[in-house]
């Protein structure tokens, strides 16, 4: 199984004001790779410091999404790409493709939300903690990498 998991948080509610991102790469189902970065939001202003911790000042000096978008782009360029709610991932990255007007990647992307929903069925919640929980994945919430791994280790349990 091969796939790329990724995870935005974001300063407020504007979809293009992402702060951080983690990427984890899959490779015949073992994690191969794992970056994060922080990013300079557009707009610059936090709502959300209180969810995840990053600030104005930890976010000042570093690149925008434009300046990543290379190391990115070829991550997740003819990929299959997972997302816990992938909804609000992909959208966040479309509002900065957009934004930044930056070329489309070709990728597919599928949602862990729906594909827990459909291989576990009943279970009381499909937020990423409570699967976390479920199959002991550590987790420390709304880290952008902490999320993406595990996302990635959700997509590879319901793969088995």
């Amino acid at each position: 199984m091969n796939f790329v998991a990724l995870d935005f948080e974001t300063a407020n509610y504007d979809r293009k004001s992402a702060c951080a991102l983690g990427v984890v790469v899959v490779e015949n189902g073992q994690i191969t790779a794992q970056e994060t970065w922080l990013i300079k939001p557009t707009p610059f202003y936090f709502q959300f410091t209180y969810i995840h911790g990053i600030s104005e000042a930890d976010t000042q000096h570093s690149p925008t999404f434009a300046e990543l978008w290379h190391q990115i782009a070829e991550m997740i360029d003819f990929k299959t790409v997972i997302a816990h709610n992938a909804s609000f991932d992909i959208g966040v990255m479309r509002a900065l493709m957009a934004y930044y007007e930056l070329p489309q990647p070709n990728f597919d992307y599928l949602c862990t939300v729906q594909i827990a929903r459909r291989t576990w069925k009943g279970l009381p919640h499909y937020n990423l903690k409570a699967l976390s929980d479920k199959f002991d994945i550590p987790l420390q919430h709304h880290n952008a990498l902490s999320d993406t791994l595990a996302c990635a280790k959700i997509m590879l349990e319901a793969a088995n």
